[in-house]
């Protein structure tokens, strides 16, 4: 479908779709352009009655006259809408698995690097952001390439001095021409309008720092791409950036309380140490279950509480392993979304976790099984083993697991698809010949100990030897 379509989908969408009820963290949707587009068919429509109604022309004229008026200013209005494109992913606009499905991506790594943010937003009928970068490595380029959520437009890219440079903005990549400014060490971009499912606008804010509404060096892929056989077009839910870098966050939003994963350092202005910051606004609240702090929805407890089970989970886990999954929770910000929300629902894992905060996209109460993988940070070999103990200990998973990988099989592989059936299986056979305890203690050991590169496979085939 082209733009044309989308426009006319969108026109058309009185009812929209994903929006048609409350959500518990965004509220009924009350925008005003949803009003202005009613208002456009409404008028329209009597319009029409009354050209067939009317009797005499003289009372058709002005009746038609002044709800043609008022339809097409209800019109101007839809269409005036900050950042409004039709084939924006915008909150009531065509999903971001849609979007990924037919557009796909591409990488190509940076040689430079940005060293710091300096993020002004601007919330209001969309975003307004004003993004300063400081740029390391960047003297000989003639060419930034950078990631950005697709749905957001650039307006202006700007030099130290005050020079503009050319751009080129290409769905979710943006290329700027430096040849005007060579020795510059920082460049500025005005960029605007909405992103889908990561809303910021009067009634809420949702920008997750897994998600680039704030520039990244270099063209990243940011889904499943559409030749891949699995959960091709699935959003890719995780850090943007491998170390933390300085951000300073100043925003400028006043109708709902701010919830932001950077501590506040002055009124309206948040800064620290990050891989990506979490804002939320809306119906929320910040609580504290169990020694864990947890932003949430306000209605919704039941999706984000941790209770004294859950607790008791924890440190059942910590005395089997020999870890401190307890204390990480403690020190660590839980930023929990409505697991109903629109646009959230395809590909994503339970939680991301971010160098600061986690994000959970997924029922917290009752299932902290989840976060044993936490232990092992973003190595993937420590993670199947973190992954495999975690089922081990999840009562819901616990029996399928074990029959899977080391028994006959209960006809449920599926739950497993993409993971790494090999080292399960040797976890399995780890257990029968050390016992469960003992091989436990050694994951645990293996999962945090930071020098032990070895492999999942050759840890297990090493632990089974007895080195």
């Amino acid at each position: 479908m082209g733009s044309i379509g989308y426009w006319l989908r969108d026109l058309f969408s009185i009812a929209d779709i994903g929006r048609l009820v409350s959500n518990s963290t965004y509220g009924i949707p009350t925008e005003w352009y949803r009003l202005a587009r009613g208002g456009f068919w409404l008028f329209l429509l009597l319009g029409l009655c009354y050209l067939l109604a009317a009797r005499t022309i003289k009372n058709r004229r002005w009746k038609i006259g002044i709800c043609l008026l008022f339809s097409f200013s209800c019109l101007a209005a839809f269409l005036g809408k900050q950042g409004y494109v039709p084939q924006d992913s915008r909150i009531d606009g065509r999903s971001t698995y849609s979007y990924y499905y037919f557009n796909g991506g591409k990488e190509e790594k940076a040689a430079f690097s940005i060293s710091d943010y300096d993020l002004d937003l601007r919330v209001g009928d969309g975003m307004r952001m004003t993004a300063s970068l400081g740029l390391a490595d960047a003297e000989g380029e003639e060419e930034l390439k950078f990631t950005l959520y697709h749905s957001y437009r650039v307006k202006k890219v700007r030099a130290e001095d005050g020079t503009a440079l050319p751009f080129a903005q290409d769905g979710d990549y943006l290329t700027v021409d430096k040849s005007k400014a060579m020795d510059t060490e920082r460049i500025t971009l005005q960029y605007g309008g909405s992103a889908g499912p990561f809303y910021s606008n009067n009634q809420g804010i949702y920008l997750p720092g897994d998600v680039p509404y704030y520039p990244v060096e270099g063209f990243r892929l940011l889904s499943i791409q559409p030749d891949e056989e699995e959960n091709a077009g699935d959003f890719i839910y995780a850090p943007l950036m491998d170390e933390e870098k300085p951000f300073t966050v100043r925003l400028h939003y006043g109708k709902h309380p701010l919830y932001l994963s950077l501590p506040q350092v002055e009124e309206g202005v948040y800064s620290g140490l990050c891989n990506g910051p979490t804002i939320m606004a809306g119906f929320l609240e910040e609580a504290e279950e169990g020694g864990v702090s947890i932003v949430r929805p306000l209605y919704h407890h039941g999706y984000a509480s941790f209770g004294e089970e859950d607790a008791a989970a924890v440190d059942q886990l910590d005395a089997a392993l020999g870890t401190d999954l307890a204390g990480y929770l403690e020190r660590t910000p839980l930023f929990c979304v409505d697991i109903t929300q629109y646009g959230n629902a395809l590909g994503h894992p339970s939680y991301v976790q971010m160098s600061d905060h986690v994000l959970v996209r997924n029922r917290l109460g009752g299932s902290v099984f989840q976060f044993v993988p936490m232990l092992a940070g973003d190595n993937v070999e420590k993670r199947t083993v973190a992954t495999a103990v975690s089922y081990l200990f999840d009562p819901s998973m616990r029996q399928v697991f074990l029959s899977e990988f080391g028994g006959a099989g209960m006809g449920m592989a599926w739950r497993f698809m993409g993971e790494d059936e090999e080292a399960y299986r040797l976890f399995i056979q780890a257990r029968e010949q050390l016992g469960e305890d003992t091989l436990c203690r050694a994951a645990g050991q293996y999962m945090t100990d930071q020098g032990d590169s070895r492999s999942a496979k050759a840890f297990l085939q090493d632990l089974m030897k007895g080195e």
